[in-house]
């Protein structure tokens, strides 16, 4: 069987945090994700910001591989 590298990205203890952060906006996780990710690609960071532009591309990633 192949390896998953989905298994290994995904941290146990970071888990549903960016969907409570999506929650707390009032939004998908999808759309909180494309708006993060749209705000932050490309510029300068602070690690925070890195860490959540991290995360929204995994989000991202991940709910447009379910919907395949």
């Amino acid at each position: 069987m192949a390896h998953d590298w989905i298994t290994d990205a995904l941290d146990p203890k970071n888990d549903g945090k960016f969907s409570d952060k999506a929650k707390r906006a009032k939004m998908t996780t999808l759309a909180f994700a494309k708006k993060v990710i749209k705000k932050y690609k490309g510029k300068k960071n602070t690690p925070a910001q890195t860490k959540l532009l991290r995360q929204a591309v995994m989000a991202k990633t991940l709910i447009e591989k379910v919907k395949k």
